[in-house]
């Protein structure tokens, strides 16, 4: 009866995820979130699943996260937009970037450090295909994971994606991974210097 209410365990969809892409599954443990861990390219993604403090609440996410050189520093943030960023809007104080597909700009508020290069980097019509098939969608480069997490070292960032719930969606998954995958490739096409990032390990 539970598995008709809730669906499969997530665990179970994420071995399962595991096994397609031939990449590690962790089950959860004490202190550790449940993850996939695969390597693309020169790259180290991984896939977890965990809670963030929100006030009151505790609130279930999805993320995915690879650190890799960015010698340039270039930042660039897609975030789907809300009230909010529709307020921001009609009241002057947000400026983002518009890619000239109606449809993307529409969904997606884009921002970053370098006009041309967004562009460029959301230029791909796979790229962004991907991105609008997705429920919602958090995506940028750090330069840290937080206060408590990992410090890169110079030189060193980390594109991450995160997506509120803990996704059992197989497919969701797999877009989620193609989208993150594409813009690692797009990233290095746009900085010959950029790459990954050896002797960093994420958690």
């Amino acid at each position: 009866m539970l598995r008709q209410l809730f669906g499969p365990p997530l665990e179970e969809v994420w071995s399962q995820f595991a096994a397609q892409l031939g990449a590690e599954f962790r089950p959860w443990s004490f202190g550790n979130a449940t993850q996939v861990r695969a390597r693309v390219g020169v790259w180290e993604i991984v896939l977890d699943a965990y809670v963030e403090p929100a006030g009151q609440v505790h609130v279930p996410m999805t993320r995915l996260r690879a650190p890799f050189s960015n010698p340039s520093g270039f930042r660039f943030s897609v975030q789907t937009e809300h009230f909010f960023h529709r307020l921001g809007k009609s009241l002057g104080l947000q400026s983002d970037i518009e890619v000239g597909e109606w449809v993307f700009d529409k969904k997606f508020v884009v921002t970053g450090s370098n006009r041309a290069r967004v562009v460029e980097l959301l230029g791909d019509a796979e790229l962004r295909a991907r991105l609008l098939a997705l429920q919602s969608v958090s995506f940028s480069v750090r330069d840290h994971e937080g206060f408590f997490g990992a410090k890169f070292p110079p030189k060193t960032d980390m594109l991450l994606f995160q997506q509120q719930g803990h996704c059992k969606d197989l497919n969701e998954l797999k877009t989620m991974f193609e989208v993150f995958a594409l813009t690692l490739g797009r990233l290095a096409a746009l900085d010959p210097d950029a790459g990954g990032a050896p002797g960093v390990v994420l958690r």
